[in-house]
């Protein structure tokens, strides 16, 4: 088996294309191959001149006066794979062991190291070129895998030579599914237990074949071989279970716009773990915002931390990482949306015409909020009410009737009366208006009052509320 020797370089003065005559080192910070590999050992070598002339392959040290290279294979050379034919004219010549086979093509050929998959579920097959006739450890191939793996024994034949098992780092054995198809994937070539290693894995479908980073001059990736991210693709609800295939999905209902009751809704309750490997993350959004889906806590094998989550915006997310046979939540938009405030002009009942009306809302999650003021008419001996309205549109939403259940305070409000007073804005269970109350004595804190009782003709009333609104 040919050897890497470290940290050796040697000069030669040979021409033609038969064996090396090795001059020794340029300087005492190199080795010569017969101290560093040692007589008789056959070696990677690279041989290369300042212009561009280059040989890489393996070759079998002799001790002597001269000490010499036997040029045994040629992998791959400036002279279309054949022993380079080396002239006066091309000057000095350098001849240095090549760290790894795939290092030296890396590194003076610009060859990559990613190779198609040829093979089938669990006997992956690639086929190098240069032609590689010897496994070495630490050699390394990257493909992406055709099919997922189907058993626990994948393996992994590199051009024609005898399959190898592929292992987790360690030597565990591979989940089945743990390769999905469409999957880069790295291995390593582990010489003692003679298999490979499954170091990396880029999770996905929608990387295009050689679609790798590359580098460019300077160190910068070549944007036009970086892989960009894969759009989020469909997964239909199936008696409560979804099957996702790579890392992004939307969601919709059984039968894309309702459950087999004819509900235009759905939960998922179990997510399939095949072909995801152990700690991969997984992120959900909704595919329609008005086909809602509910992810659900704890009725199959997904744990949330927060409970049920509602996929019924399209903005929301929902992201998981597979742990063992479930999946674990990592974070979710809480949805806690917040609009800009916005002016709308409430009708006003009991107030008489009002004047100098400036009320404005806005949103904040499950909440109206609503601040401003207005001049009182002619006030009468009726309930005094305003309504609510949401960007710019006046008795557009209601009250949520589960948080508001009953008659409650909504917030203050404040009056330009010459005697003090103040109250209170009271909100009601599915209703689109505010009314208004104060506390005295003799006064119910929560009696709706007429409007006048609240003021009086030109006075000021200024307030804010906050109201659960349903739907929201």
């Amino acid at each position: 088996m040919a050897i890497a020797p470290e940290n050796v370089l040697e000069l030669t003065a040979t021409t033609g294309a038969g064996t090396y005559s090795l001059a020794g080192p340029p300087d005492a910070n190199w080795r010569s191959f017969v101290s560093g590999a040692g007589a008789d050992a056959q070696v990677y070598y690279v041989a290369r001149n300042s212009d561009g002339k280059k040989e890489f392959g393996i070759g079998t040290v002799a001790s002597g006066t001269p000490d010499t290279l036997t040029r045994d294979t040629i992998i791959e050379s400036s002279s279309a794979g054949a022993a380079v034919n080396w002239q006066p004219a091309d000057g000095q010549v350098y001849v240095h062991s090549a760290v790894s086979g795939q290092a030296v093509e890396k590194l003076l050929f610009g060859y990559a190291d990613f190779w198609a998959d040829g093979g089938a579920a669990d006997a992956y097959d690639i086929t190098p070129s240069p032609k590689v006739t010897e496994l070495v450890a630490g050699m390394t191939f990257k493909t992406r895998i055709a099919n997922a793996n189907l058993t626990t024994t994948p393996t992994l034949t590199v051009n024609g030579l005898a399959a190898r098992t592929i292992v987790l780092p360690g030597g565990a054995a591979v989940p089945a599914g743990r390769l999905p198809a469409a999957a880069i994937c790295t291995f390593v070539y582990d010489a003692t237990g003679d298999r490979f290693q499954l170091v990396s894995m880029t999770q996905g479908l929608g990387t295009a074949e050689g679609d790798v980073p590359v580098l460019q001059a300077g160190g910068l990736l070549d944007p036009a071989r970086v892989p960009l991210l894969a759009a989020a693709t469909e997964l239909t609800i199936d008696a409560g279970s979804i099957t996702p295939t790579a890392n992004y999905h939307s969601v919709d209902t059984e039968a894309d716009g309702g459950n087999p009751d004819g509900v235009a809704a759905d939960e998922v309750t179990t997510i399939s773990t095949i072909g995801l490997y152990e700690g991969a993350v997984l992120t959900l959004r909704a595919e329609d915002a008005a086909r809602v889906v509910t992810v659900k806590d704890g009725i199959g094998n997904v744990a949330l931390s927060e409970g049920d989550f509602v996929l019924d915006d399209l903005s929301k997310r929902l992201v998981l990482q597979r742990r063992a046979a479930g999946w674990d939540e990592v974070s979710r938009s809480f949805d806690a949306k917040i609009t800009d405030w916005v002016e709308y002009t409430p009708t006003f009942t009991g107030f008489g015409v009002a004047s100098g009306v400036s009320i404005w809302s806005r949103r904040v999650g499950d909440t109206l909020e609503i601040r401003g003021k207005f001049t009182l008419g002619v006030p009468t001996a009726v309930e005094a009410r305003m309504t609510l309205g949401f960007s710019g549109t006046d008795a557009n939403v209601t009250s949520d009737t589960s948080k508001v259940p009953s008659i409650q305070a909504a917030g203050p409000w404040w009056s330009t009366a010459p005697v003090a007073l103040s109250g209170h804005a009271l909100i009601e269970s599915n209703v689109g208006y505010i009314t208004f109350g104060y506390m005295a004595a003799g006064v119910q804190g929560l009696a709706k009052l007429n409007a006048s009782t609240v003021g009086s003709t030109g006075q000021t009333l200024s307030l804010n509320a906050s109201i659960p609104i349903s739907g929201w």
